[in-house]
């Protein structure tokens, strides 16, 4: 059993599944319980992956409105995550909230190679408790 499975199992209805993330997510919501979040962290070691998440998150967000989102992206010279995270904010259009943090580890146009900075997007993030 792997460890992100093991970790899983007190989660009643959390689930882990070993398939292509994009041919499940929109038979996989909403969830019975209409409650709940969805963790997307793909590879992007293809360039179209950054829109194939942005089709598949508005897609699912369409169909779960109240989902909680998280979206992790690398950021990288090639600046690929750009069009994605500005697409994403359009959901703010629809009254929900998207939340976007970003941390650069080095200037993305510098000479260095591999990843400059991390992010994330998160919608209809939960307020916080107290």
């Amino acid at each position: 059993m792997s460890f992100l499975k093991k970790s899983m199992q007190t989660f009643s209805f959390a689930k882990v599944l070993k398939e292509d993330g994009y041919d499940v997510l929109s038979t996989l919501l909403p969830p019975p319980q209409k409650q709940g979040g969805v963790l997307i962290d793909p590879s992007y070691e293809v360039k179209t992956e950054y829109r194939q998440v942005l089709d598949a998150v508005r897609a699912a967000h369409a169909a779960w409105p109240n989902g909680v989102f998280l979206i992790w992206y690398p950021i990288l010279k090639a600046g690929n995550h750009i069009s994605m995270v500005a697409g994403l904010k359009t959901l703010k259009n629809n009254g929900t909230s998207v939340i976007v943090d970003e941390q650069l580890f080095r200037d993305p146009a510098s000479e260095g190679k591999g990843m400059a900075g991390t992010g994330m997007v998160v919608i209809n993030a939960p307020a916080a408790a107290g």
